[in-house]
């Protein structure tokens, strides 16, 4: 309560200051508090300028559309640019490439795919798409799986780090990665074709565009490799075959301006796969060669929105969304058959109220219903017909936001979320920046956030043949705290950013599958803390006229397990990366990455070594409209795994064509 209360003061002031500005304000004659920012400002725009040249639009820091010099949120935006100068075909890679975000894979092509941000667990990870919410319910975590998301009709993304509960209510802990499709305001097509190692064909289209207030855009692709064989060819002896993986994508955007300020929309994306892998020795449990064993997953998701600014001081915008995600495995000679089906219903309402130009209050209503359903039968264990089970959230969330210019501002945000099972959850944040006249920018943060416990872990049948009790209806959320403290330092025109942060997190009622050493019965149980520090690095040059473009980050990661203290799962000690793009002749673009992951535990004390790999892309434009590419991947046949005895592909090449009109 008095948390509640300290919170609505914090409001309460800002909303009084805001006010008493206004009142004083004269169009006339500027007030004291502009007089003064402007003389500040004014040494940083003689010598150093703005820093127009390195800012892009952002929406997920404070779920309004903003410059990302504008809030004090850790955020990197993966723009049209950067994903045309890599050419990869799916999203789980160029993350990776990102500060503080770890990739690990269970399987080359279509293998599990989980994404961690500065050392939480993967269902810490909220990922957004046209701000929907994408997840498995189904799945025993809920976490989203990156395996099969390709670049299609996809504009820019954003890497929002650090806890954004307030906000975003659960699984918001360690981050946020937010996915917008494009909306374009001039027609375009585009179309690709490519081949290589394994092979491996992709095909592709983009079309979009502009007329009488209609932006529209579309996309479909193809991907179809014979792959690599799931469990690690180099660790298991005597595995001849490989495991074939197909991916079918399409997704679409309409966008339709009514008038100058009401527009509707709705967004749809469906990604289909299909892929054979590998499976574990139900003895040993060790990995074993399967050569039957198939699995296919198909995530559907759409939106519909309405967003409308009737007054100049004020917007509002209202969004109702669906998603579906289904999965099944086949194995004829086990006689294995099963299916999971995860469906969500979500909508929300928000109020932007517009305070003059130096203050945004926000107020909103978001809903939730979650269900899933499950179906299994194995010839040795017979057949399990899990019940369908759901679980519903309503949410309130407030923010203020004052700022002048890019050069001060601060958010203070909270957020009231009531879940069907557990209750009532309370998380807030208040963060703030400010630069100063040398170009340096400073940014801090402190937050609260948290994970509903899965549908799964809360309502999984029991199972006595493996002495599991089931689900545990009574388990609360996991819960964290975090700080992060920043710099940036713009220099030389903007020519070069240098960044550090510091963050810290600590989590409490950790979510673990517990057995008792007694009975050895098993069930879920909130008997877990754990933290996460460290600092991330990072740099951007940009020389010549983008004729040399430089890219670096470096993250340095101490976190402990306290129920066995050691390092958490999956979570490296530290990481880099390093990607330079160069346009030696106008018509010829190189771009190199290298991306080094340190030691980390897979399970228990098993030790995973370090590893480097090293990427190269050229890219040569024929004419305008018409460019030819080669793409060399693990250039050095880096031999590593991510998850212990699951194969990563070594040396690999393709090349493609792509035309653009």
């Amino acid at each position: 309560m008095r948390k509640i209360i300290v919170l609505v003061i914090v409001f309460g002031l800002s909303w009084q200051t805001a006010f008493a500005v206004e009142n004083e304000h004269n169009e006339n004659d500027k007030s004291t508090i502009e007089s003064i920012a402007g003389t500040v400002s004014q040494p940083i725009k003689e010598i150093l300028g703005s820093v127009v040249g390195l800012e892009k639009i952002v929406v997920s820091p404070d779920r309004i559309r903003e410059s990302s010099t504008m809030t004090a949120s850790d955020v990197t935006v993966i723009g049209q640019t950067e994903i045309d100068e890599k050419k990869d075909n799916f999203v789980k890679d160029i993350l990776v490439d990102q500060a503080g975000v770890t990739k690990t894979s269970s399987g080359a092509f279509g293998g599990q795919t989980e994404i961690r941000i500065r050392g939480a667990n993967p269902n810490h990870t909220l990922v957004l798409i046209d701000g929907v919410k994408v997840y498995d319910p189904a799945s025993v975590n809920g976490a989203f799986d990156f395996a099969n998301l390709p670049f299609d009709n996809i504009k820019q993304i954003e890497v929002l780090r650090g806890a954004q509960s307030s906000l975003y209510g659960s699984d918001a802990i360690g981050g946020v990665i937010s996915i917008e499709s494009k909306k374009p305001d001039a027609p375009f097509l585009e179309t690709g074709i490519e081949s290589g190692s394994f092979q491996t064909l992709t095909e592709y289209v983009n079309l979009g565009g502009y007329e009488k207030g209609l932006h529209y855009s579309f996309a479909f692709s193809q991907f179809n490799t014979q792959g690599i064989s799931s469990a690690d060819q180099r660790t298991i002896p005597n595995i001849q075959e490989t495991d074939p993986y197909r991916r079918t994508s399409v997704a679409g955007r309409l966008d339709y301006e009514i008038t100058p300020d009401l527009t509707v929309g709705t967004t749809i994306r469906n990604v289909y796969a299909r892929n054979k892998y590998d499976d574990s020795n139900p003895v040993t449990w060790a990995l074993q060669d399967n050569d039957q064993l198939t699995g296919t997953s198909n995530m559907f998701l759409y939106s519909l929105y309405v967003e409308h600014k009737p007054l100049e001081c004020y917007d509002y915008s209202i969004r109702y969304s669906y998603m579906d995600n289904l999965r099944r495995d086949f194995d004829p000679p086990a006689g294995l058959r099963d299916w999971y089906c995860g469906k969500a219903n979500r909508f929300d309402f928000q109020n932007n109220f517009h305070i003059k130009d130096f203050d945004i209050v926000t107020v909103g209503y978001d809903y939730a219903y979650e269900q899933s359903d499950a179906y299994y039968y194995n010839t040795a264990n017979g057949e399990s017909n899990d019940p369908k089970v759901f679980a519903r959230n309503s949410a309130l969330y407030l923010q203020n936001k004052a700022f002048y210019q890019d050069l001060i501002g601060s958010a203070q945000s909270m957020r009231v979320d009531h879940h069907s099972q557990f209750g009532t959850n309370l998380t807030y944040k208040i963060d703030g920046f400010y630069r100063a006249p040398t170009g340096t920018r400073a940014r801090g943060s402190y937050a609260t956030s948290f994970k509903a416990p899965s549908l799964y872990q809360l309502h999984a049948p029991a199972n006595p043949s493996w002495f599991f009790l089931g689900g545990n209806p009574n388990l609360n959320p996991e819960k964290a705290r975090s700080f992060e403290i920043g710099i940036d330092q713009y220099a030389f025109n903007n020519a070069l950013k240098v960044s550090v942060t510091y963050f810290y997190t600590r989590f409490g009622d950790l979510i673990q599958y517990f057995t008792d050493p007694t009975t050895f019965q098993s069930t879920y149980m909130n008997a877990s803390k754990a933290k996460s520090l460290g600092v991330e690095y990072g740099a951007e040059v940009n020389l010549f006229d983008e004729k040399l473009k430089v890219a670096a980050n470096l993250t340095s990661l101490g976190t402990k397990d306290y129920s066995t203290d050691r390092q958490l799962a999956r979570v490296p000690v530290d990481q880099f990366n390093i990607n330079v793009n160069i346009k030696p002749v106008p018509k010829l673009s190189i771009n190199t990455n290298i991306e080094h992951t340190g030691m980390r535990l897979n399970i228990g004390t098993d030790k995973m070594k370090a590893h480097t790999v090293v990427g190269l892309t050229a890219e040569y434009a024929v004419t305008k409209e018409v460019s030819i590419y080669t793409r060399l991947e693990n250039l050095f046949n880096e031999y590593y795994e991510e998850v212990r005895g699951y194969g990563t592909p070594g040396f690999s090449a393709y090349g493609g064509v792509k035309t653009k009109f």
